[in-house]
């Protein structure tokens, strides 16, 4: 069969989207993977036998609506948008500018000063207007969107749902195209903002004579998710029900999700759980070593966390836990984003730097013999319902790697390491607890490496999830 997977990233990163796609062309399918072309240079076209494709989505209407929010009845008289309150900022510092020449040079200032003063009244005024029309865009869903909610579930015509959220029309106008010339037997639908463009592609290609099967492949539980505006949320959420409706199979990553959206969206048959776990048989010999990435010996303690630096993550308690352990080095693998900096600057304040040791991503295929010789492996998240409900990926890296894993009281993580006894639990973001799980872990290593002897280990591997795999595939023929 041939098949369309698609996601709305640059595909670099996403261990999940790579595995999947090469696990589908291995089964013998014919494999397009379609990303977002983000500028990023060199990226590779191909990965085995798999073609990927990167196309740019132009975000006009979505960057329009940040700056121009739409306003309400209480904010008639706001400004337009950022740049006409700038422009208006702008001339009455000209005018304070013109009043103090005049003032210098002996001339009358009287009118120009009351003139300044209610254009600064004025300007106060709209600015205030604006920011209110902001405000109402960015923390209300509106009457406007649920009544183009309300249309969209009555007619199913998606220029109700784009008027919401217009970076789902953007997404899907730029990837149509492709789907198009590509004509496949399957669409694969990574995530939720293209989780009902996958429906609505099979529609358009119907018209060609052949509808394709639809997968919709949910990485979270979207209503879980935090971060965007209500409006956005409630038009992701109108999006994937046509995705939990309409599409033949549905994927997600772990038994709790696949419950939650069984419940959620009565579906007659639960999503397939692939987990994501790691590669093994096609793991690569790495040629890093963690320690010598640190410059550190192998006496010394070494805890490692992999993945995105971020407060959200819980990762903010970890430096004040390690001062409570003095010869402990910590290993950041992580991508490069803003709260790095913030991150690091904090480790120098309270003494830290030369323990602290942020390092560059390594691939998935070589990632568990990097990690293998650190002491121990982090899980630090904080309570939100994704946490709660699945275990994270670094999870079955540490895992696979045989590392002791430390990780917060989220339901899953807590379950499964009390389960088999294969690390400690701390207080979700309290450095007192983490720090005494640290230490009980560096003095006892041994004792949880054995135990992994009794975890279900070779169930944690992808090679265990393609066999889930094959049978959605083989349902869809």
């Amino acid at each position: 069969m041939k098949v369309l997977m698609m996601v709305d990233n640059a595909i670099v990163g996403d261990s999940r989207v790579q595995k999947t796609a090469k696990s589908v062309s291995d089964l013998g399918h014919e494999v397009l993977l379609l990303g977002r072309d983000l500028g990023i240079p060199e990226l590779p076209n191909n990965m085995g036998n798999v073609e990927i494709v990167r196309v740019p989505v132009a975000v006009p209407i979505t960057d329009f609506r940040m700056v121009h929010p739409r306003k309400s009845i209480g904010s008639i008289f706001g400004y337009q948008g950022s740049d006409q309150c700038d422009k208006a900022k702008a001339k009455i510092e000209l005018r304070k500018y013109s009043i103090k020449t005049r003032s210098e040079v002996g001339t009358s200032t009287v009118i120009p000063k009351a003139l300044e003063r209610l254009m600064t009244a004025i300007f106060a005024f709209r600015r205030a207007q604006y920011a209110r029309a902001w405000k109402i865009q960015n923390s209300k869903i509106g009457l406007v969107n649920r009544a183009r909610g309300f249309l969209f579930n009555l007619t199913r015509n998606s220029v109700h749902l784009f008027r919401i959220s217009p970076t789902l029309y953007e997404y899907e106008s730029a990837f149509l195209p492709v789907a198009i010339n590509f004509q496949p037997d399957v669409v694969h639908a990574h995530d939720f903002r293209l989780a009902g463009a996958g429906v609505r592609m099979a529609d358009a290609l119907s018209a060609s004579g052949k509808r394709p099967k639809v997968i919709y492949d949910a990485h979270e539980f979207l209503e879980g998710i935090s971060g965007f505006t209500p409006a956005d949320t409630f038009a992701f959420l109108l999006n994937e029900k046509v995705a939990a409706k309409s599409s033949d199979r549905i994927i997600t990553v772990s038994q709790d999700i696949a419950e939650l959206l069984t419940n959620k969206y009565s579906l007659s048959q639960q999503p397939a759980v692939v987990l994501n776990a790691p590669t093994t048989t096609s793991a690569k010999t790495c040629k890093r070593k963690i320690r010598i990435d640190c410059g550190i010996s192998e006496s010394l303690p070494l805890g490692v966390y992999l993945g995105v630096l971020s407060a959200k993550r819980g990762i903010s308690p970890v430096l004040e836990a390690m001062e409570s352990i003095p010869e402990l080095h910590f290993a950041f693998v992580a991508n490069v984003n803003a709260y790095n900096t913030v991150f690091l600057e904090e480790a120098e304040k309270r003494g830290l730097a030369n323990r602290v040791h942020l390092l560059p991503y390594v691939s998935p295929s070589e990632i568990v013999e990097y990690v293998a010789d650190a002491s121990f492996g982090l899980a630090p998240y904080l309570h939100d319902v994704n946490h709660e409900v699945s275990l994270p990926s670094k999870f079955y890296e540490y895992a696979i790697a045989q590392l002791p894993i430390v990780g917060s009281d989220v339901r899953v993580v807590k379950k499964t390491i009390e389960k088999y006894g294969i690390g400690e639990v701390f207080t979700a973001g309290d450095p007192r607890t983490l720090s005494e799980a640290m230490s009980r872990v560096i003095n006892n290593q041994k004792s949880y490496v054995g135990k992994y002897s009794q975890a279900p280990v070779s169930s944690w591997t992808w090679e265990a999830q393609e066999a889930a795999l094959n049978v959605v595939y083989e349902s869809l023929r």
